[in-house]
């Protein structure tokens, strides 16, 4: 197993998996009937390590972020597939819609973006 091909995701996860904060993968799921339609959605529960993704009220400003956007570090191992926007997420402070999640590129973590469920839809 290389470095650069999920190795550190194991690595970074015995690591710190002690000083990330232990939160929930709600990982959306599709029913599908008989023909292949989608019936019904739900979501299947993950456990998760995270930690906030600190930055200033400054540098929020400049990169144009909103205020009730949360930002996370969410470590990789043992989350399985890829994060997905319809995938959610619960921390101490409630639960979130994922916005954006990208794999660094030693696969360990995800930088996520994600608003609160009960959030206003955007006009």
């Amino acid at each position: 197993m290389g470095l650069l091909d999920g190795g550190l995701a194991g690595i970074f996860g015995a690591a710190f998996s002690g000083i990330y904060l232990p939160g929930t993968l709600h990982r959306a799921t599709l029913t599908r009937g008989a023909d292949k339609r989608v019936t019904g959605t739900g979501f299947d529960d993950v456990p998760m390590r995270y930690q906030p993704n600190a930055i200033s009220a400054e540098a929020r400003a400049r990169a144009g972020i909103p205020a009730d956007v949360v930002l996370l570090l969410i470590l990789s191992a043992g989350l399985g597939p890829s994060l997905t926007t319809e995938d959610e997420v619960t921390i101490d402070t409630g639960r979130y819609r994922i916005l954006s999640a990208s794999l660094d590129p030693a696969r360990s973590h995800y930088d996520v973006r994600a608003v609160p469920t009960d959030a206003p839809e955007a006009p």
